[in-house]
């Protein structure tokens, strides 16, 4: 659990330090507005509760994901993010099939969808090397926090696979919306 909230608190710095930086380029490209800013900000609010309740009680909220949709739309509709409905469709496809082989959970699959609806196609690929990556990095740091302290139940309720999800989408989403 302490390597969860470790985590939690670098992704936190992280985003402290991306905002900042994101907030001065919307300026320069977009002259940024109100509601872009307010979405960005309960974009990034409702990713880091999907984090927390994924590392707590290792579930997604659906209610969590309706939003994040209809932010990922209103985005789309401000003209922030173009949607990229057929990469949303592979992903999908290729998710369904990891979840009937039991590696991923159903949640993980859908913010997964969700999120890469945000992700113009030339990011979507580094997104998802990026996750893997981190979600290696995750699971090795399970393993060895449940080995090092003998809570073998750690290991049994899974990787909370929401922390690389939305770190790297996250990252993919700001990428789009810089490139714009």
């Amino acid at each position: 659990m302490m390597l969860y909230l470790a985590l939690l608190k670098k992704s936190l710095q992280i985003f402290r330090q991306l905002i900042p930086i994101l907030v001065q380029q919307i300026n320069i490209k977009l002259s940024f507005s109100y509601s872009q800013g307010l979405l960005i900000i309960l974009l990034a609010l409702v990713l880091i509760r999907v984090i927390c309740s994924d590392i707590l009680r290792r579930e997604i909220g659906t209610y969590d994901l309706i939003f994040i949709l209809i932010l990922v739309v209103v985005a789309d509709w401000l003209n922030i993010n173009q949607l990229v409905y057929l990469s949303a469709l592979k992903v999908f496809s290729c998710g369904i099939i990891v979840w009937l082989l039991g590696i991923c959970g159903a949640g993980d699959i859908k913010l997964l969808t969700i999120l890469s609806l945000g992700v113009s196609q030339q990011w979507l690929l580094l997104c998802v090397v990026i996750m893997l990556f981190l979600g290696g990095v995750t699971a090795g740091g399970l393993l060895l926090y449940s080995k090092c302290s003998g809570r073998k139940e750690i290991v049994n309720r899974g990787v909370p696979y929401a922390i690389p999800i939305v770190l790297s989408f996250g990252f993919g989403i700001i990428l789009t919306f810089l490139s714009k």
